[in-house]
């Protein structure tokens, strides 16, 4: 029916649907639309952590959406109400299953590591008065090898050529000051 032909009627939003060719093709009820769609969303939301670009979360929440308006149009304020409660709760507890539950699963373990990464030195202070040789022209950071490893090390004051001994005379945080010797 259209708005306003005079009936008094509103017009249905969500007819039965039929499926294939003229005359005995079955029909799509209203209410497996919506089912299919709060299935299809969850799947969807389930399935977001192996997507990139979060596609298939947004895409799932969407059809949630879809079928909470359709119930309503279709069914009216009880039904639409108790399915929105439903998509809320299942969305709400399936949040918490996968921020509490998920992570301490067999499922999540091979995505995890139990290993600690070893303590970074990150003041450098074993680097203080040791001698090493400048691998580039200092200009005045470049690079020396102190200690058999490459440092990134800028020079106190002027240039210091290539190939001169220095030695390290202050560590600041993570820069490395050297002076020729």
């Amino acid at each position: 029916m259209k708005a306003g032909d005079g009936t008094g009627q509103e017009p249905d939003l969500l007819p039965e649907i039929p499926l294939g060719g003229a005359g005995a093709a079955p029909k799509v009820r209203p209410m497996e639309i919506i089912v299919v769609l709060l299935v299809a969303g969850a799947a969807l939301l389930v399935l977001e952590p192996f997507f990139p670009h979060f596609v298939a979360g947004p895409v799932g929440l969407a059809a949630w959406a879809v079928a909470v308006l359709l119930t309503y149009a279709r069914y009216g304020a009880d039904t639409g109400n108790f399915t929105l409660l439903g998509v809320l709760a299942g969305g709400i507890g399936g949040a918490v299953f996968y921020v509490w539950q998920l992570p301490k699963s067999r499922f999540a373990r091979p995505f995890s590591s139990n290993k600690t990464p070893p303590p970074a030195d990150t003041t450098g202070s074993h680097l203080l008065h040791q001698s090493g040789i400048a691998l580039s022209a200092l200009l005045p950071g470049g690079i020396a090898e102190i200690g058999g490893r490459r440092i990134d090390v800028v020079s106190e004051g002027g240039a210091i050529d290539r190939g001169r001994t220095v030695r390290v005379i202050a560590v600041e945080g993570s820069r490395v000051v050297v002076r020729p010797t």
